[in-house]
């Protein structure tokens, strides 16, 4: 089970991950898809490809939060890579 943020998943991502456990694997193309900021996208693959499993599902649940989160503090979002490279998804 994924959790982050003093253990707990914030608020409506549950089902999500619950979404998320049956799926085997989650594919680039659909973290690209969901994620807003689009730039260097076969270095973001790359990165993406080397990640394991429970953290591509981590990175990909956490989206929506980060999107919201950024438009909350009016600060743009990082590329994708570095979203990847940093592990935005255990931010605080």
């Amino acid at each position: 089970m994924l959790t982050y943020l003093n253990g707990k998943l914030p608020r409506g991502d549950l089902e999500k991950e619950l979404k998320l456990d049956l799926v085997t694997k989650i594919t680039f193309d659909a973290f690209w898809q969901e994620y807003d900021h689009k730039r260097d996208k076969l270095k973001a693959q790359r990165c993406w490809d080397r990640l394991p499993e429970h953290k591509q599902k981590a990175a990909f649940i956490f989206i929506a939060k980060y999107k919201d989160r950024c438009k909350r503090d009016n600060v743009p979002m990082k590329y994708p890579l570095t979203y990847l490279n940093s592990e935005c998804w255990n931010d605080k």
